[in-house]
């Protein structure tokens, strides 16, 4: 599961995703931390706002993602499609990725979710 951290928020999609027992981990440390969580899909526009973006996995838990390369969304972000013809369209100014280094609320989210987990063993 994918999760954006904005504003001192925990921005994840309710819907869409893999329910189990670290998505729940990670609202429950969210709650017990007083950190707010907006279950929605996370929008290219949180990305661009994003102190910290994360992933979480049964087997690794919490891992912090350093970078999101936008790739092809790029060709749709300001609401028109690069032509066929390769000439470029009003994005040409738009950043291709969007880079996160050292979020210390990912940080902190990863040791009390690893905390959680061995707590709920």
């Amino acid at each position: 599961n994918f999760y954006v951290i904005k504003n001192n928020s925990i921005i994840t999609a309710n819907e869409g995703i893999l329910y189990g027992s670290v998505r729940d981990s990670v609202l429950r440390v969210c709650r017990t931390h007083n950190i707010p969580v907006e279950l929605r899909p996370p929008t290219l526009d949180d990305l661009r706002q994003a102190s910290g973006v994360f992933i979480t996995s049964t087997s690794r838990l919490v891992m912090p993602v350093h970078e999101v390369v936008l790739g092809d969304l790029i060709s749709f972000v300001g609401g028109r499609k690069e032509e066929d013809d390769g000439e470029s369209s009003d994005n040409a100014s738009l950043p291709t990725s969007y880079c996160y280094p050292n979020c210390l609320t990912t940080e902190d989210i990863r040791k009390w979710v690893l905390d959680d987990v061995e707590t709920h063993s």
